[in-house]
């Protein structure tokens, strides 16, 4: 996108020197004024055209069952706004709302298969929300493999889709508690914050999300003191979406660490949180008890 921009910036000041200039102009008439605009007007389409070629050939939408071209955003833009919307409800923690409504869109006819791949897969966050880990841990396995034989077959990279298929698949194994294969996905991320082919925007999310991620290794790996320092810093700071996880990891700490009282008062930040998340749930379950 920055592309674009310094790309149409530059035309637009070739442009306004075109008509301003005008070199070819005679100095009476306005025919060097039209051929001006022509030509302004032909630079824009042949840059559009460019970077729309330059799409095609660096993604090849043709061969990448991850993504789709420029041409086809254009034309299914209607369906990625609704998509954009059902995709919003994995944000209210109401997973079985969420499945039905991408069932239904799924459904629809003439779906671009990027979109596609991205609806068929957000169910794998559904599923964490439902607890059923193991649903998810196939959704992204299976992706995972895709992205290989995408390297393998048609010998194309796409960098950003590899980083976030491993950290997903890095969350999913912390929360089936299996450590040694969540570490491996953790080091896959890690790695590629080296490469030239992820944007800063990207790299500057993975740094957040690992401070998320650390804190949920300490807890995996009983370390809860030094656990509990770092959610304790976690929860004054990031996004407010993120605050129901860190809230139920620091009720399990507390947990641990005998404070009943303290174990109370995160376990009914996740109620208050939680709407219809598995962990939602749990809280309640947990609360009665201690009450």
């Amino acid at each position: 996108m920055k592309n674009l921009w310094s790309y149409l910036l530059l035309i637009l000041i070739l442009g306004v020197f075109v008509v301003v200039a005008q070199p070819w102009a005679e100095p009476s008439g306005y025919s060097g004024l039209i051929t001006g605009l022509v030509i302004f007007v032909g630079l824009v389409l042949l840059c559009l055209f460019g970077l729309i070629l330059w799409n095609y050939i660096h993604y090849q939408p043709h061969k990448n069952p991850f993504r789709d071209g420029p041409i086809s955003h254009f034309i299914h833009r209607k369906k990625r706004i609704k998509y954009n919307e059902i995709a919003t409800i994995l944000t209210e923690n109401d997973p079985e709302r969420f499945l039905l409504e991408t069932d239904a869109f799924l459904k629809e006819e003439n779906l671009p298969k990027g979109l596609t791949r991205i609806a068929s897969d957000n169910r794998a966050v559904a599923y964490l929300q439902a607890g059923r880990t193991k649903q998810a841990l196939a959704i992204w396995e299976q992706a995972a493999k895709d992205e290989e034989k995408l390297r393998e077959i048609h010998k194309h990279k796409d960098e950003e889709v590899k980083a976030i298929i491993h950290h997903n698949l890095c969350i999913a194994y912390l929360e089936n508690n299996q450590l040694v294969h969540a570490r491996k996905h953790y080091d896959i991320v890690t790695e590629m914050q080296n490469s030239k082919h992820l944007g800063k925007g990207l790299k500057a999310w993975f740094q957040e999300e690992f401070l998320d991620i650390d804190a949920m290794f300490l807890l995996a790996e009983e370390q809860y003191e030094t656990a509990r320092v770092a959610y304790q810093k976690l929860l004054q700071e990031g996004e407010p979406a993120k605050m129901f996880g860190r809230h139920f990891d620091l009720a399990n700490i507390y947990e641990k660490l005998g404070d009943t009282e303290k174990q109370k008062e995160h376990l009914e930040q996740v109620v208050a949180l939680g709407n219809k998340h598995y962990k939602a749930k749990i809280a309640q379950d947990k609360l009665a008890e201690l009450n």
